[in-house]
């Protein structure tokens, strides 16, 4: 009994071996290390002061590392309605993985010269595509899905990071948030935590003060609901 025991134990350390070592064999594949193919990257020129901005995206590799020129083809699919050159800078078909690395980024210029962003929104899809040097790591991570405009748009964050400070989102207190400290919430928490020297504390006062503001300026919502004063954390 024992013996069959071993033996079990010892094919199964056989078949792991093998396995991990077939993971490695073949070509390296990429795919994107922070999004699936159901996120939308929602951008808004509203909360930067440029006319131009860059995207950093991170693409991982899986696999044996890349030793000489191998490259990932990068396509625009149909669906898209953003236009090269007027929305973003045009991507080039074929992208180099660097050597001796596991990641890389893949970086999206926008820009913001459409005066119809002031009151749409396009988007940009774009899909990770095989070539005979360079693979598919994740299926469901190859697609990246991002939308333009330079309308006001909901912070990402704001339920799950800022709702402590700035209450219940409505975008007329969002406005009123701009009007207030001067300029919009930015793109990513990330972006919010290293906002100035004062880190997440600027955020809370700014949360103080537009809470100040409602209770002395009793204010409707864009829905002609009273926007009810809070206690920021």
């Amino acid at each position: 009994m024992r013996y069959i025991l071993i033996c079990f134990v010892s094919f199964l350390l056989l078949s792991c071996t093998e396995n991990d070592r077939m993971t490695f064999v073949g070509k390296p594949g990429v795919y994107f290390e922070n999004y699936s193919n159901d996120d939308t990257i929602k951008y808004s020129f509203n909360m930067t002061p440029y006319d131009k901005d860059t995207l950093l995206i991170d693409v991982k590799l899986m696999g044996p590392l890349v030793t000489g020129k191998e490259s990932f083809r990068l396509e625009v699919l149909s669906a898209s309605t953003a236009k090269a050159g007027i929305h973003y800078q045009e991507l080039p078909t074929l992208i180099d993985f660097p050597a001796q690395t596991v990641t890389m980024q893949l970086p999206i210029i926008l820009f913001d010269g459409d005066e119809a962003l002031n009151s749409s929104t396009v988007f940009l899809q774009l899909q990770l595509q095989p070539t005979n040097t360079m693979d598919i790591g994740f299926p469901d991570n190859t697609m990246l899905n991002i939308s333009i405009t330079n309308m006001l748009i909901k912070p990402e964050y704001w339920d799950k990071n800022f709702i402590d400070w700035f209450g219940e989102y409505s975008k007329v207190k969002h406005e009123k948030c701009i009007e207030l400290m001067g300029h919009d919430f930015p793109l990513t928490y990330e972006e919010a935590s290293s906002w100035n020297e004062l880190g997440l504390k600027y955020w809370m006062l700014q949360g103080r003060k537009l809470v100040d503001y409602f209770v002395k300026n009793p204010t409707r919502d864009e829905n002609g609901d009273w926007i009810e004063p809070w206690e920021p954390a």
